[in-house]
Order: C-alpha cells, then structure tokens, then sequence
C-alpha cells in the first residue's frame, strides 16, 4: 500500500519513470529470450562440429542469425513488463537495469557474430566437398579455436589420397575464400624423397610407403593456424594406413598393393615473409626434425610414425 502511494506521488510531482521503466524490464526480458534462441542454434552447431561426420555436416541447415529477425512472440513479455522498481529509490534501479541491458545487448551481438562465423567455416568446407563433386565418405574433419578464438576446420579426403597418391590438407577460416584455403600438398611416395641421416636403412627399401609435404601455404600465420594442420598430420595417416590396409585385403592382384606408410619427409621452402630460421623453429617446435641435406644445415623433414 505504501509502494503504491509513493508511486502515485511520484507520478503527481511528475517524477515516476514507470514508462522508462517497462520498456527497459522489456528490452532485458527480449534479450534474454534472444539468448536462449541463440544457445539452442549454437549448440546444434556443437553436436554436428563434434561429430566430424560428413554427412552431418552436409545436412546441418546454414541459417545465419539475424539479431532483428529472431523468430520469437514477444507480444507477452510486453503485456508482463510490469514496473516492480522500489519508489524510494526507483531512478538508482532505472540506472542499474539500464547497466544491465547495456550488457545484454553486447552479450547478444558477440554470440550472434561467433554463431555466423562458425556457420562461415562450415558452409566453406560445405561448399569445398561440393565444389569437387565428391562422393567419398572417407573424409577426416577436424574443428578447433585458434588464438583468436574463431573456428578453424581441417578437411582431407583420404580415399582420394590412396586411391590417387596425392591429396591436400585443407584448413577453412573465416578469413578464407572457400577455393583459396590454408592448404598442405600431400603425396604418396614408395622412396625417401630428400634424403636424410637414418640409422636403419631398412627404411630406404621400397616395401615402405613415405608421405611428401610437397607444400604448405598458411593464409593467416600465427594464430595457430600452421601448428593445426602438422598436429594432425600423423593421425590423418594412420588413418590412411587402415584405408590402405582394407585395400590391400580386397584385391586380388598382388602387383596392386599399396606399402604402407613409415614416415613423413619433406623439403623447406621459405617464402617472402618466411625465412628458414621460422621453418625450423615451427617444424621442430612440433615434432618434425630438420636434417641437413649435406649442402644447407636444416634443409629437410623426416619424422618416422
């Protein structure tokens, strides 16, 4: 009873914000719905990342968020935006729940921006399986966050690799055109391309396959982006080697067969902004030794797997 008479005096002496009041207890209400909405969406994005299936990938809906086009009844929060604020110090909780739809408003256009972006990456790699016209199902994905916390995503098809002996890592950002991603050249060689100090030279025979790095082009360099795509490069092969060794169980001609692979080996090649002492610190940094290739100290890369 006495909120109410201090209500009613504020509002004589014209001192009652109840209209400010409710469209800002709206505006929060709105945002927090907003949220909820955008939650959902990310964490169906989450469940399909983290599936690494293609086919999930392929089927995910790539629906950006519009911030003013959320599909949502708010014709309800309206009718219950009720002024609840204490009359005695009704312009301190005005200044307060202001504060607070400040936050929210941010809150709600970072989340948007990061749920886009993501969707940016995954319609890229989408675009790339299409683009190849590409019925192979063996394809290794693989999601993570870079130093700037935007998504990144690694696709390789592994049966085009065994099947053609060569194939590329790609590595999708937002900051990439779909046709002009991150990419590491692989080939499939049955020899040890550069040559290196090996202590068992059983390894030089030709019963043992060796994968090439013939290239690597990072788009957007230290963020994390290169160390991404080497870190995966042992796992990629062992998969190949299974992709190989099926293969080699299901034909019948023995002159066929695929060896499969020992080691990775490969040649430094600076760039105009890479010098070789940056090579050799990335590459050793993440477990690819350099070799001298009796000419250049720290030439050559060779990592047995």
């Amino acid at each position: 009873m006495f909120r109410n008479l201090k209500c009613i005096k504020n509002k004589v002496n014209q001192e009652c914000n109840k209209r400010e009041a409710k469209e800002i207890i709206y505006e929060i209400s709105k945002n927090k719905n907003k949220l909820n909405i955008i939650n959902m969406s990310k964490n169906n994005l989450k469940r399909c990342l983290e599936s690494e299936d293609i086919d999930k990938i392929l089927k995910f809906n790539i629906e950006k968020i519009d911030e003013y086009n959320i599909d949502y009844d708010y014709s309800e929060l309206k009718r219950n935006s009720l002024c609840k604020f204490n009359p005695d110090v009704c312009s301190i909780n005005i200044k307060l729940e202001s504060d607070k739809l400040e936050k929210l408003n941010k809150e709600v256009k970072e989340k948007i921006s990061v749920y886009n972006n993501d969707l940016l990456v995954l319609e890229k790699l989408k675009k790339h399986y299409k683009k190849n016209n590409n019925v192979s199902k063996d394809i290794y994905i693989k999601f993570a966050r870079d130093k700037n916390n935007d998504l990144i995503g690694l696709y390789f098809d592994i049966e085009k690799f065994v099947k053609d002996k060569m194939s590329n890592i790609y590595l999708f950002s937002k900051n990439t055109d779909y046709l002009y991603p991150s990419v590491l050249f692989l080939q499939y060689r049955n020899y040890i391309e550069h040559s290196v100090p090996i202590k068992n030279s059983y390894r030089r025979e030709f019963d043992y396959g060796y994968a090439l790095i013939c290239d690597f082009l990072v788009k957007d360099k230290r963020i994390g982006h290169g160390t991404f795509m080497l870190s995966n490069l042992e796992t990629i092969l062992h998969k190949v080697n299974k992709r190989i060794s099926y293969r080699n169980r299901n034909i019948d001609n023995d002159d066929r067969t695929i060896n499969e692979i020992v080691a990775v080996n490969g040649m430094l090649g600076p760039g105009e902004d890479t010098t070789y002492e940056d090579l050799v610190k990335f590459y050793n940094k993440n477990g690819y030794p350099t070799y001298s290739n009796g000419y250049i100290e720290d030439r050559n890369i060779y990592k047995e797997i």
